[in-house]
């Protein structure tokens, strides 16, 4: 394991920091997370309507698991995950949601949903801001996870003063 001598910039240093490249890398999140917000609620416009033909139920292997006792259904798309992904329903509204997100404009792959995809920006966006923080205060090489990364995000968000 490689350890870093974190670096002790000076104000002044930090403030030139902060009004270039931190600043940029913020504005380049901000953009992210509000394309993927509004990205997601145009999917969901559509996929909503299918999702509400079907009656999907947690696979057995779940409900005991995380419910503790047998679940009636699945309640929501983000709950999808729990179903069984072999069902032939299932299969059926996944290629029907693809067709909904080409009749919609999605030109990407079709195996991936483009609001997930401008989520992952997203979090390539996090990673750059990140990254860029950890190389200025010499701990290049090294990553920040969980609370530590979600505080360097929250602080360099607030220090752009955007």
């Amino acid at each position: 394991m490689t350890t870093a001598t974190i670096r002790r910039p000076s104000l002044q240093e930090f403030e030139v920091y902060e009004n270039t490249e931190v600043r940029q890398l913020v504005l380049e999140l901000l953009a992210a997370k509000a394309f993927a917000e509004a990205e997601h609620e145009r999917v969901k416009a559509y996929t909503a309507p299918i999702f509400a033909e079907y009656e999907f139920h947690p696979a057995d292997e779940w409900t005991e698991r995380l419910y503790g006792t047998t679940r009636a259904r699945v309640l929501t798309e983000e709950e999808l995950y729990l179903t069984d992904m072999t069902a032939p329903a299932y299969r059926e509204y996944c290629e029907r949601v693809k067709d909904a997100h080409a009749a919609h404009g999605w030109t990407g792959p079709r195996e991936h949903c483009p609001a997930l995809v401008a989520k992952s920006k997203v979090t390539v966006a996090e990673n750059a801001l990140v990254k860029s923080i950890l190389k200025f205060m010499g701990a290049e090489g090294c990553n920040a996870y969980g609370e530590t990364r979600r505080k360097i995000i929250e602080l360099a968000c607030r220090s752009a003063k955007i």
